[in-house]
Parts: C-alpha cells; sequence; structure tokens
C-alpha cells in the first residue's frame, strides 16, 4: 500500500503531466499527420500528445527530440530500444498490450504513465495502426478531454481496423477516472520488459484458431466475429515472427510464420465469399506445414 507520503509525490507527479496534456481541451482541431523521419502513420493529436509506429534508427528518434518529445510509451509487445532513445534524450516506457479489450488495470497504468509522463509524449506500437491509437485516444480522452465520438474518429483516421472489436470497444466505452484511482496505481514504469515468449504466443494462436473454427461451424453466424478472428490470428503469427525465439530458429521459420499471416487474410476473403471448407483448409495446411517442420 502507497504510505500517505509517499502517495503526494505521486499525486503531484500526476498533476503535473495532466496539466500538460489538459492543454488539448481547448484544442478541437484534428489530428493532423506529422514527418518524424521515418516512423509510420505518425500523428499530432495535440501539443503534448503524438501517436505513431516504432522509431528505429538514430534519425527517427532525432525527429522526436526536435519536436520536444521527452517521453515515449510504447504499447507494443517487442522490446523498445532504450539505448537509442536514451542517447537522444529520451525516456522509454513500455505497458505493451494486446488486440482485445483491455482490463480496467492496464487501462490505468497507460493513463498513469501518460499523466506522468515529462514534457510531449509520444505513444507508439508496432505500425502506429491498432494498439497505439487506442493508448492515445484514452490519453487523451482522459487527459485532454476528448469526447468518445472525437476518440471513435481518431481510430478511423489513425485506419485502426473494425474487425479489432475490443480496441473499438475499449475506446467507446471509457469515462475519465478519478484522480485517486490513478494516485493508487503503481508508478514504477519499466523502461523495456521480456517479450511474451514463443510458447506463450502459440497457445494464443491455437486458442484464436478453435475459435475461428467454432465460428465457421455456426449455421446463419454473424460476418463481425469471424472477420474479427481473421484479422487477429494473421497479427499474432505476424507479432510472433519478431519474437527472439523466432529469430533463434531461422530465417525461414520467420518467413513461415510471415506467410501464414498471408494466408489467413486470404483465407479470411474466401471465408467472406462462403467459400467456408477452401478457406479452413488453407489455414489448415498452413499450420501443418509449420508442425511438420518445427514441432512434430
Amino acid at each position: 500500500m502507497i504510505s500517505r507520503r509517499r502517495r503526494w509525490p505521486a499525486l503531484l507527479l500526476g498533476f503535473t503531466g495532466a496539466a500538460l496534456l489538459m492543454t488539448q481541451a481547448s484544442d478541437s482541431s484534428a489530428p493532423i499527420a506529422v514527418e518524424l523521419g521515418h516512423i509510420e502513420n505518425a500523428f499530432q493529436l495535440s501539443a503534448q500528445l503524438y501517436s505513431g509506429g516504432e522509431p528505429r534508427t538514430g534519425a527517427d528518434f532525432a525527429a522526436l527530440q526536435r519536436r520536444g518529445i521527452r517521453t515515449i510509451l510504447s504499447v507494443d509487445g517487442a522490446r523498445p530500444d532504450v539505448e537509442l532513445a536514451r542517447a537522444h534524450g529520451l525516456r522509454y516506457l513500455h505497458l505493451p498490450i494486446g488486440y482485445g479489450t483491455l482490463a480496467r488495470s492496464n487501462t490505468l497504468r497507460l493513463l498513469a504513465a501518460s499523466a506522468a509522463s515529462e514534457g510531449p509524449l509520444f505513444v507508439h506500437c508496432h505500425h502506429g495502426k491498432h494498439r497505439g491509437p487506442a493508448a492515445a485516444a484514452l490519453a487523451a480522452m482522459q487527459l485532454g478531454g476528448w469526447t468518445t465520438n472525437r476518440a471513435l474518429s481518431w481510430l478511423h483516421l489513425a485506419g485502426t481496423d473494425t474487425n479489432y472489436a475490443g480496441l473499438y470497444q475499449s475506446v467507446g466505452s471509457f469515462r475519465p477516472v478519478s484522480t485517486n484511482a490513478l494516485a493508487s496505481v503503481d508508478r514504477h514504469f519499466p523502461e523495456a520488459q521480456a517479450p511474451a515468449g514463443l510458447i506463450e504466443a502459440m497457445v494464443a494462436i491455437d486458442r484464436t484458431w478453435e475459435n475461428l473454427q467454432s465460428l465457421t461451424s455456426v449455421p446463419g453466424r454473424s460476418e463481425e466475429p469471424l472477420q474479427a478472428e481473421i484479422v487477429l490470428l494473421a497479427e499474432q503469427l505476424r507479432e510472433a515472427a519478431r519474437l527472439p525465439e523466432a529469430a533463434d530458429l531461422g530465417g525461414e521459420f520467420v518467413a513461415l510464420m510471415n506467410r501464414s499471416g498471408e494466408t489467413v487474410i486470404r483465407a479470411g476473403v474466401e471465408l467472406k465469399q462462403r467459400k467456408l471448407a477452401e478457406g479452413r483448409s488453407a489455414i489448415r495446411e498452413s499450420c501443418r506445414q509449420c508442425h511438420r517442420q518445427y514441432r512434430d
């Protein structure tokens, strides 16, 4: 439990970050695309909040520094380049999230980290299209006075896939939390966390595959849940290909995982056209090929 004496600095730190981001409240302009080195899908949401893809080079971090950004919040699973960020005077906070509905504990930590940021904040995931924009939307709603409609419009502008129903639900149902709730959050925000292992990734992939098979076997099923699982499965395969353990297995394995993701997307088109057998068969064969070479 946080003592009263220790709690005051946490509260003051939160108020400082909140005061900075609250400058958004009077800014009714829409987010604008900006050039930040070679960072993908970079946007400025306000004077104090930016969103985009992963910074990968010194030029990317230098571009962030020139914008006055001092804190980077990564919600991606991969370990951020903390050392390169430090070399450019930037601080990393690493709080990975998934593509589904955010747990309240995760939401509170994202908000507390945003409130505690020093100077302008840059929020990113891998490509800056799905998880990052959702996290930035929550920060803008909590600390910048954004309405739900404005936040959802931002997701569409950023290119967040509507098949990620959990991300849209997290933003659409969000209501600002109390200062006391934020003050209760542990203020230890790691610069980098080890990515989930390949075994955990495969368990999640298997679970999604089972959900997909179940949905395709339901007569008269709704299209939206099916396509949501398709998009999620493809992204899980691509994310697994980025894990260090995947690289340890060699370039052929990484390429196979990425091809599997592409196969899933193509199968999604067939499923959408009611070619259920063809779609399921394509995904199943992709899984079997990988299992024959690397698991069985």
